[in-house]
């Protein structure tokens, strides 16, 4: 069948024509279920028998390129397999480095974090033991300005007894003088009655 004349007006297309052109295409023709007025078109295309040889030859290089096609379809089906593989191992790698490296960050956060609540006990213990010292501080000078009063008050109670022993000696001493006076001033009397 020579389709050369139909082919641009082939309602599946120009190509689906071309794809068999010089070759057998009944089998073609035959897997594609057309219409009884697509079968009733072939005897004016109709233009001879192909030869046996022909037929043979055409026949061979069909298996052939149906074998060619299964080993590129089996070739590029593995070269997928391998593609797919190849990039769910790079997926678990790349997965297993970030779970390392969150692992890692985790790690260092903790480390952070410890340290940090190291330095603030040693802050807080700092801070504790300045206000124990100031305390300290405050006590011994409370005790030494309790001790001056103690001081303070003793000197005062010794100067007020001093004080009071003197006031009493001067008032014995007046009392000594009054007594004086008054024995002389009686001397005197008898003195002047004996004359």
């Amino acid at each position: 069948f020579d389709l050369t004349s139909y082919s641009a007006s082939h309602p599946g297309g120009r190509l689906t024509i071309m794809r068999n052109a010089g070759q057998d295409g009944t089998k073609p023709f035959d897997e594609e279920n057309h219409s009884q007025e697509a079968v009733l078109k072939l005897p004016k295309f109709y233009i001879g028998d192909l030869a046996e040889e022909k037929v043979s030859a055409v026949a061979k290089a069909e298996a052939q390129a149906k074998k060619d096609a299964e080993e590129k379809a089996k070739v590029e089906e593995k070269a997928r397999a391998e593609a797919q593989a190849d990039k769910a191992r790079r997926d678990e790698e790349q997965r297993r480095a970030q779970q390392q490296q969150e692992a890692l960050a985790a790690k260092q956060r903790q480390e952070a974090e410890a340290q940090a609540a190291r330095q603030r006990q040693q802050l807080e213990e700092a801070a504790r033991q300045q206000e124990a010292a100031r305390q300290q501080k405050a006590a011994r000078q409370e005790a030494l300005r309790q001790e001056a009063a103690r001081h303070e008050a003793a000197r005062q109670q010794e100067a007020a007894r001093l004080e009071a022993a003197r006031q009493e000696s001067a008032r014995q001493e007046a009392a000594r003088q009054q007594l004086l006076m008054k024995q002389q001033q009686e001397a005197q009397v008898r003195l002047q009655q004996q004359m």
